[in-house]
């Protein structure tokens, strides 16, 4: 069952964010995961309505979620939910729900008037899988980022 995620799971994010970090391999990308900052940021985003997402949940076990920043951007007038993490038990990714969880952002979105879904595509750890997973479901790549950390 998919469900939308709360305040209340919190603390079920941030158990699963070690994981998800780890396997996109974030502290060799950017720097290593900072609870207490990623905790302050879902605690003000659920409370001013900023962040939006949904967990799957069977035999009363969270399984996977995925959660989005809403984000305007003023130079084209547009509104996007932009993926902040997402991140699925590993023995329940060959199944539907990844897709549902999508599937469910985009229906908010347009009970929303909200004008993309925007989802990353890491380059760790497999970005061909994930690339074409995302065109199989319609989206288009349009954004390559660079990052560069800076002593």
């Amino acid at each position: 069952m998919i469900v939308e995620l709360t305040s209340d799971d919190i603390g079920c994010i941030l158990a699963n964010a070690p994981f998800f970090w780890q396997e996109i391999k974030g502290d060799e990308l950017m720097s290593p995961l900072n609870n207490k900052t990623f905790f302050n940021f879902l605690k003000g985003g659920f409370t001013n309505d900023r962040i939006v997402g949904w967990k799957y949940i069977e035999n009363q076990i969270i399984h996977g979620g995925i959660l989005f920043s809403k984000d305007y951007i003023p130079i084209t007038n547009c509104t996007i939910l932009n993926e902040v993490f997402w991140w699925m038990n590993p023995e329940k990714r060959n199944t539907t729900y990844s897709f549902k969880l999508i599937k469910k952002a985009e229906e908010y979105a347009k009970q929303n008037q909200i004008d993309y879904v925007m989802m990353a595509c890491m380059e760790n750890p497999r970005p061909e899988r994930l690339t074409q997973f995302y065109k199989k479901i319609g989206y288009s790549p349009v954004q390559t980022q660079f990052f560069k950390k800076i002593l």
